[in-house]
């Protein structure tokens, strides 16, 4: 559950009602929202050619995809999404569309950095030919949880090396 969905499904319900001037004031209040959000927002638009196509994103995702003030309008997925380890965004965007079931992934990209850059994509069927992808680089938490799987390894390995040894931990571990 994401706080980005409890905000944008009154969008979709707004849409439904016959009040036209609410439905603008309430679409134009949640496009604010999105926009002024950290976490990067992309809707895609599947075109005639079934290839799913930018039709509006938030600061927040051209910034995630090295792209800040340029518009990305009608670009596909593959034309911006980076190459990832096992995941291929258009792909993603197919299967959801096709099951209408939501998909959330954790991907490395596959860039030569210095540090490894990690990326939580979920992907959310909003209408008949539009999936809106959440992007949020998360590089920071997965290298925060292997420094500490490799701190209980290395932990382990000590009290398995010297069984006699009596292990004093701190409060943090």
């Amino acid at each position: 559950y994401h706080a980005l969905q409890e905000a944008h499904e009154p969008l979709a319900v707004a849409s439904d009602s016959t009040s036209g001037k609410a439905d603008t004031a309430t679409g134009a209040n949640h496009a604010e929202l999105l926009a002024s959000c950290d976490t990067g927002i992309t809707m895609y638009r599947r075109d005639a050619y079934g290839v799913f196509r930018i039709s509006w994103c938030n600061p927040a995702a051209a910034l995630l995809e090295e792209r800040p003030g340029d518009s990305m309008d009608g670009l596909s997925a593959a034309q911006t999404a980076p190459p990832c380890d096992g995941f291929d965004l258009a792909e993603a965007l197919q299967r959801v569309h096709e099951s209408g079931i939501s998909e959330t992934r954790e991907v490395m990209l596959l860039a030569r950095d210095e540090f490894a850059r990690w990326r939580r994509y979920h992907l959310h069927l909003l209408g008949d030919d539009e999936v809106m992808a959440e992007v949020t680089d998360i590089s920071e938490q997965v290298g925060a949880r292997l420094a500490r799987r490799t701190q209980e390894e290395m932990a382990q390995y000590i009290a398995r090396s010297f069984p006699l040894t009596c292990l004093l931990l701190d409060e943090q571990g």
